[in-house]
């Protein structure tokens, strides 16, 4: 009788959602023995970098950057990878600033977001339309 060595790595093989698990079960270990020992040798400066190493393990991101000279179609492509009209490629240029495009997984729409260079704040592009196009010099 042969072995068959496939279905005998399949059935033994950890799936792909079981490794993601051990990996971040082994991210929040680390970090909480790093969080201990800068507790324990009052390391209070590297807190709140753990704490933001923990943010990124538990919440993780994607990050991809579109760049590219104005109005050579960077809307319309993101739009295409989303399958949806998200960004709007007429009116004002959406991604002449940085543009961020969040979505948690649901049904949901995307949430976009606009960052300015001298301005902290992050702006809701649905709900603060005129405020950018004032911003931006449109009006």
């Amino acid at each position: 009788m042969a072995l068959d060595f496939k279905s005998a790595y399949e059935k033994a093989a950890p799936s792909k959602d079981e490794i993601q698990g051990c990996q971040e079960e082994i991210f929040r270990s680390c970090i909480s023995h790093l969080e201990d020992i800068a507790t324990a040798y009052g390391l209070d400066e590297y807190q709140s970098e753990l704490k933001e190493l923990r943010e990124r393990v538990e919440n993780p991101e994607l990050k991809i950057a579109i760049i590219g000279d104005f109005n050579t179609g960077k809307s319309t492509f993101i739009n295409a990878l989303l399958k949806d009209q998200t960004l709007s490629t007429a009116g004002i240029p959406t991604t002449v600033i940085p543009t961020y495009i969040r979505w948690n997984g649901s049904d949901a729409k995307p949430l976009i977001t606009v960052k300015f260079f001298e301005d902290a704040n992050e702006y809701d592009f649905q709900t603060d339309y005129a405020l950018l196009k004032e911003k931006l010099g449109f009006e």
